[in-house]
């Protein structure tokens, strides 16, 4: 199953949803992502007061790539 990476500018349309009060299916819906990927995306941006901030989201991606590095498809050679 192929992964896209979420954008910043998804996670602002996340961020102002939630504000609104949106369903979580709609957001994903609207952004054309499964509400699994939203709800991981809420977990990783929660600030101390339980809110969802777009800019502690794309923070603690960066910091997961850092720390993890980035992963790559690996091309299987062919057989020859």
């Amino acid at each position: 199953m192929a992964r896209n990476k979420i954008t910043y500018t998804a996670r602002k349309l996340i961020e102002e949803g939630m504000r609104r009060g949106d369903r979580v299916r709609d957001i994903a819906y609207v952004l054309n992502l499964s509400q699994t990927a939203v709800y991981d995306e809420l977990r990783r941006g929660l600030d101390e007061n339980g809110d969802y901030s777009a800019d502690l989201g794309e923070e603690t991606y960066a910091a997961n790539i850092r720390r993890r590095g980035n992963r790559t498809k690996r091309v299987r050679a062919e057989a020859g």
